[in-house]
């Protein structure tokens, strides 16, 4: 893995996830490092523990790993936009053995666990837009909701941030185009049930922590509106939003509530995790839970195949423009994929219509 990762890192640090600088000088600090003996043995031990991961995902969980270390020290992330300061502060880490031992089992067991509340906008816009056929009391099954902030944003109705069009689209003009989402996104939340299903447990401390590390690029933690809001979430009850733990691909929903039904099941920036025949099962219990008017929403770094039956996940999730998508499964289509929307990075800034949007849009 280790060729393989120092390309991902070179990638990293010439065009960094979202634009981070920070990140950009963590890739550097690595590539500079990452043959010494205690870094090395690290990438080594993820190679033999985990054979099959991708440099994308290796690059991804070690930052997570030290910044988790560091999320909480005062100078963090203010003072980490130099390479230098990251390489120091990498060799302090590591030289502490209990730390270099936390650091070790996060690399080898975790996996990133992210609470992108933005991502979610895109729920609302699908559940305004498609609203005549979801009812006035939408049930929503959110997987892999990680801390399960996403369906606690659209039950308290706290904005999301705007969100700027791109691309052109001849059906509609772009004016209006443009409108028809801001106004969707603008439109309250009509969500009457929600449940967030997860393997991880949200009562341990230790993953409490590294799930907001995996939550915010380094540089984000700066603004403070947005960390604030990532606790609030975290920590406050919402009367029509539940949590189940348990792993989906295997066992389905433990003591589903009495209506089995979802007209929305979202599973967003998860499938990527798993093999093909993991997420075709995973596929197959969505349908089970969906209405017949419902919606799956997928959304990842993927795209459908040429038949429009499979996602096919992108390895390289940074090089390429809007290569995060938004992509629909309607439940009188079983297993015929739309794509939606597209979006410029997975923090949802900017858009543009997916390749099948118009076609999905007509099933309003």
């Amino acid at each position: 893995m280790c060729e393989s990762l120092r390309k991902e890192l070179t990638n990293q640090s010439e065009r960094p996830p979202g634009s981070d600088r920070r990140i950009g000088a963590f890739s550097l600090a690595m590539l500079s490092i990452v043959k010494e003996p205690k870094p090395k043995s690290l990438v080594d031990a993820m190679t033999e523990k985990r054979p099959n991961v991708k440099s994308s995902f290796a690059a991804n969980i070690i930052l997570r790993a030290f910044q988790k270390q560091l999320i909480d020290t005062p100078d963090y992330p203010q003072a980490y936009d130099e390479q230098e300061v990251w390489r120091e502060s990498i060799h302090n880490l590591l030289g502490d053995e209990s730390t270099y031992a936390d650091i070790r089992q996060d690399l080898l067991e975790r996996n990133p666990q992210s609470n992108v509340v933005e991502r979610y906008k895109a729920f609302k816009i699908i559940m305004s837009l498609f609203g005549n056929r979801l009812g006035d009391s939408p049930r929503v099954l959110d997987i892999g909701c990680s801390r399960n902030h996403g369906l606690k944003k659209l039950a308290l109705d706290f904005p999301f941030e705007n969100v700027g069009y791109e691309g052109q689209q001849d059906k509609i003009p772009n004016n209006a185009l443009g409108s028809l989402i801001d106004n969707a996104l603008g439109d309250q939340t009509p969500l009457y049930y929600g449940l967030g299903t997860d393997i991880i447990d949200l009562g341990n401390e230790a993953t409490a922590k590294w799930a907001k590390s995996c939550s915010f690029y380094p540089s984000e933690l700066l603004d403070k509106a947005r960390v604030s809001e990532y606790d609030i979430l975290d920590t406050q009850p919402v009367s029509n939003v539940e949590f189940k733990l348990g792993d989906f691909s295997k066992t389905g929903i433990p003591s589903l509530p009495p209506e089995k039904q979802f007209d929305v099941i979202t599973a967003s920036t998860v499938l990527y995790q798993l093999e093909e025949k993991q997420r075709e099962i995973a596929r197959k219990l969505f349908r089970d839970y969906l209405s017949r008017n419902g919606i799956i929403i997928y959304q990842d770094f993927a795209q459908t195949d040429s038949k429009r039956k499979t996602l096919l996940f992108k390895q390289n999730w940074f090089n390429a423009a809007y290569s995060y998508e938004t992509i629909l499964e309607f439940g009188e289509n079983e297993g015929y994929l739309s794509g939606f929307l597209r979006w410029d990075n997975g923090r949802c800034n900017k858009w543009m219509p997916g390749k099948d949007f118009d076609e999905a849009l007509n099933k309003k």
